[in-house]
């Protein structure tokens, strides 16, 4: 009770002074950890694991450190998120004093429901999506399952590249909803545009930030100046800009690249025509053959 009358006591103080409360914690988290102030939403293959990287290097970024990169805290169900809300803010016990803090979780963009969560806890949240060309990413996910299946055999079936993207097509996403555990999606996460106005319907376009893994690669340095700028933190020349989690496969099998190219290009068009994302230097499709798709 003596908690509640002071801050009820703070609150009216500064309504007397025409200043308003801010506060870093979701309102009603008196005590809590301060959690995030941003999140590097996605995607997966995206270049994620390298930003997190870069910006673990700024002095007043905290970032949650490995392996607790990844925390999948806001694409679970409600009830989930009740019972662990203070597990999850115990990751930023260690970040009073930063200017800046935050967790990487790609599927926080494929999941729809974590749009909604993460508003729910923090509106003014800022939100870092990493987009990658397509075709890639759709292939680097696969291999990424395949070494998966490769350590955990019992666990994962495995397959070749055209057998994956055929297994991928005939998966009833729309009876089963887009879920950050499902193995698959190879070809869904690569609808940007979809994951993109998600975003934009909970969010504020000057909340959230769009980075091309082409830009990062080819220039780094000046794409963290726009990552630091959006954080509202000092420039700063990192130690260390190597890419991280790059991890080497063989090529496809042919035709791969061509079918993938064609089947994102009305995908990538969006993008590019709704909301200005460079696509150009993306794989350019060919005529090939469709993997065929049964019961869709």
């Amino acid at each position: 009770m003596r908690r509640l009358r002071s801050r009820v006591a703070r609150r009216l103080a500064a309504r007397r002074v025409g200043r308003p409360v801010r506060s870093s914690a979701p309102i009603g988290a008196e005590g809590e950890e301060p959690g995030p102030t941003f999140l590097i939403v996605g995607v997966m293959k995206g270049g994620t694991s390298s930003l997190h990287w870069y910006l673990g290097q700024h002095p007043e970024v905290f970032v949650t450190p490995r392996p607790h990169k990844e925390l999948h805290y806001f694409d679970q169900k409600a009830e989930y998120r009740r019972r662990n809300r203070a597990a999850y803010l115990q990751h930023f016990a260690a970040a009073r004093g930063f200017a800046a803090r935050g967790e990487s979780t790609p599927s926080y963009c494929f999941v729809p429901e974590a749009t909604a969560a993460i508003a729910a806890f923090r509106s003014d949240m800022q939100l870092i999506l990493m987009l990658r060309d397509p075709v890639d990413r759709a292939i680097s996910h696969i291999e990424h399952r395949r070494r998966e299946a490769a350590r955990r055999p019992a666990r994962l079936a495995h397959g070749a590249i055209w057998e994956e993207l055929v297994a991928d097509l005939n998966t009833p996403y729309w009876r089963l909803g887009p879920r950050p555990g499902n193995p698959r999606g190879y070809h869904a996460r690569g609808h940007y545009h979809e994951q993109l106005r998600r975003l934009y319907e909970r969010f504020p376009k000057e909340q959230v930030l769009v980075v091309r893994l082409e830009d990062l690669q080819a220039d780094p340095q000046a794409q963290l100046d726009r990552v630091t700028d959006f954080l509202g933190v000092s420039r700063f020349r990192s130690a260390d800009l190597t890419p991280h989690n790059v991890n080497r496969y063989e090529p496809p099998e042919p035709g791969i690249y061509e079918y993938l190219a064609a089947y994102y290009l009305p995908h990538n068009d969006i993008l590019a025509k709704d909301f200005g994302i460079r696509t150009d230097d993306w794989r350019a499709p060919s005529a090939v053959p469709r993997p065929a798709a049964r019961g869709r």
